[in-house]
């Protein structure tokens, strides 16, 4: 029978676990008092072994460090104790159970310790120590089924997560090749690229090896009616092969089926068999005549009875495979992504097709507006064709008033000269020894009837000429001109011209030139337009102002006045055109120079003459102020630089 054990012996037993169980502050600990300067032991772990007091102390240390944030209780039971005969050797066995707390988290440890203690200078000290955690290894004396145990738990281990990352490597593909379906969407830059982004479709499917025995889309249009696409067989050209179809919904019921399942899904599975599957067929072929009679020999021959199809919808449509048996799960999450990318290409595809539509639209628009500008521009020329026309119309009339004069002239004087012709015969005739100084002098009214003859034809000539230049128009080279002469010939034409046209007024022209201004660089064909335009426009003025609705309100008699000023200024040669007419509203001034804008009622103008004269001028490298007083009259003012362009 085993000896009782020493008092002091328990006290020490128990004082070892308190340091153990960290009961103890460290800093309160003794260990020599209760440890042995050889104690040697083992730990629950591989590197808890030790082999002197210091080693202890740093494991203590570590404990108590690693524990401030545990709660830990303890539980000890007793298994076996032992006094030695001598009475000098005690040993303890005891199981332990640990409960250490961790936030919300509990672990829970199991461990068997063997201690044995020596009565050494009769004080008990701890020598040895030995801690392990038991396994379940009942009758396994030499672990082979916790080997085998640990072993089966490791592959299973292993299994698991390689099916985590199979499936994870999977996700992945499929990302991929959603992200590769988006890149093709992204560069189409024409509504045939759907095309790429159908094949790329086809390849990714077949990638996953979905064992489908088809692929198709189905787009549902606006009016009603399905398009499938067929793309088992499409190429990156455009060749869609398998059955392409556009069907009337109103009339196919079979396809009606589809819409108990897709709204608001991602993903669903139909089920064709029996007299279902055969409307299906009749409806294909009611459709397209020969895919419905390849489909009726697909289901005659079993291959495709029972016709399952996989389906994801999206935004227009329906993306789908087709099956002889139930599809698999795996086709669920790629045909949901595939669908989702195509999606976006098809919403692409809608707007390549509207631009290309607006584009189509924009250039037919183009096209019509270049007619229509090529027409305008054509009428433009034609008016102002018709206003050098009428221009040349009133100079013509103009001419014929001064030719009149001159002609006059020349039948006057040459009847004279005939007459004094037969005299000079006759006086030969009679006194041919005569004094022949009479003779002489009736020579000498001939020789100047003919120089008036000649003067006179000569300036009918001038007048011709200047007609034939104001309606040919020049050759556009600026020249030295003298500015004055010119002034004054077609203020003179012009005049003439109004008053040999309808409803002529008389009109005061007092013509004011600078003698100090030269010759001044102007095509002066062009430059005679200038001239005769805002002398004809001023007429007009003050003839409205006589006869029309700006007439005098007074009872003062109203005298057409014009003014013709020219002179040299600041480094510019300033011509003035001054009426003493109605004046110009403001609310017109700024438009009056613009094409096609007149105040003449009915056919009377074009709205050319002054547009015409403003770009005359601008083309001089001048341009026209306008100042009007309204009822009082208006001036024109025309800046020309002083030494040309």
């Amino acid at each position: 029978m085993s000896k009782s054990i020493p008092k002091e012996l328990q006290e020490v037993y128990d004082r070892v676990w308190r340091y153990f169980f960290h009961e103890v502050p460290i800093s309160e600990m003794n260990l020599e008092q209760v440890f042995a300067d050889e104690f040697m032991g083992y730990g629950t772990t591989r590197e808890e072994i030790i082999n002197n007091l210091n080693e202890l102390y740093q494991l203590l240390q570590a404990q108590a460090k690693q524990g401030e944030n545990f709660e830990i209780e303890t539980k000890r039971s007793n298994i076996h104790q032992h006094l030695s005969e001598d009475g000098r050797t005690g040993v303890f066995a005891e199981e332990i159970f640990l409960s250490i707390k961790d936030g919300d988290d509990i672990h829970k440890i199991e461990f068997r310790s063997s201690l044995v203690f020596e009565l050494i200078n009769n004080a008990w000290k701890l020598v040895h120590l030995h801690s392990s955690i038991p396994s379940d290894t009942e009758n396994d004396y030499f672990h082979v089924n916790e080997w085998k145990a640990e072993k089966e738990k490791l592959e299973k281990l292993v299994a698991e997560q390689t099916s985590d990352l199979q499936q994870k490597n999977r996700e992945l593909e499929m990302e991929a090749a959603t992200e590769r379906v988006r890149a093709v969407a992204m560069g189409m830059q024409k509504p045939e690229d759907i095309m790429k982004v159908l094949d790329i479709i086809k390849r990714e499917v077949e990638r996953f090896e979905l064992e489908n025995i088809g692929t198709w889309f189905w787009i549902f249009n606006d009016d009603h009616t399905l398009t499938q696409w067929d793309i088992s067989e499409v190429d990156p050209n455009g060749i869609i092969g398998g059955i392409n179809i556009t069907i009337d919904l109103d009339k196919a019921k079979s396809f009606r089926k589809h819409d108990q399942k897709m709204y608001g899904k991602e993903y669903y599975t139909m089920l064709w068999k029996g007299a279902e599957l055969q409307n299906v067929v009749d409806d294909v072929k009611e459709v397209d005549p020969v895919s419905g009679q390849k489909f009726q020999e697909a289901v005659d021959s079993g291959f495709l009875d029972p016709y399952w199809q996989a389906c994801a919808p999206f935004s227009r449509g329906v993306l789908g495979l087709d099956y002889s048996f139930e599809p698999p799960k795996a086709a669920h999450p790629i045909l949901t992504k595939m669908a989702s990318a195509f999606d976006m290409a098809y919403q692409r595809f809608e707007d390549l097709q509207e631009a290309e539509k607006q584009t189509l639209m924009i250039r037919e628009e183009r096209d019509r507006l270049e007619i229509a500008l090529e027409k305008l521009k054509a009428t433009q020329d034609q008016l102002v064709q018709q206003e050098k026309l009428a221009s040349l119309g009133q100079l013509t009339a103009g001419i014929a008033h001064e030719i009149k004069n001159p002609l006059n002239f020349v039948n006057n004087f040459s009847e004279v000269s005939l007459e004094m012709v037969e005299e000079a015969r006759e006086e030969v005739k009679e006194k041919l020894t005569a004094d022949s100084r009479q003779l002489t002098a009736i020579l000498d009214d001939i020789e100047a009837n003919l120089r008036k003859i000649h003067e006179h034809g000569s300036r009918a000539d001038s007048i011709v000429k200047s007609m034939l230049q104001h309606s040919r128009g020049g050759d556009g080279k600026m020249e030295p001109t003298p500015l004055n002469p010119l002034v004054k010939e077609y203020v003179n034409l012009a005049f003439h011209g109004m008053r040999a046209g309808k409803d002529p007024i008389t009109v005061d022209i007092q013509l004011a030139l600078d003698d100090s201004i030269g010759e001044v660089p102007l095509i002066g064909e062009d430059f005679s337009r200038v001239i005769v335009n805002l002398c004809n426009n001023a007429f007009d003025a003050m003839r409205e102002k006589m006869t029309g609705d700006g007439g005098p309100k007074t009872g003062k008699t109203y005298s057409p006045k014009l003014t013709i000023r020219t002179k040299s200024e600041n480094g510019q040669i300033l011509i003035e055109v001054q009426d003493n007419g109605p004046g110009i509203p403001d609310e017109i001034k700024d438009k009056i120079l613009q094409p096609f804008f007149t105040t003449k009622k009915g056919t009377q103008g074009t709205g050319l003459g002054l547009s015409i004269t403003n770009e005359i001028v601008k083309a001089h490298g001048g341009k026209i102020e306008i100042t009007s007083v309204p009822g009082e009259g208006s001036t024109f003012t025309i800046q020309l630089p002083k030494q040309g362009l």
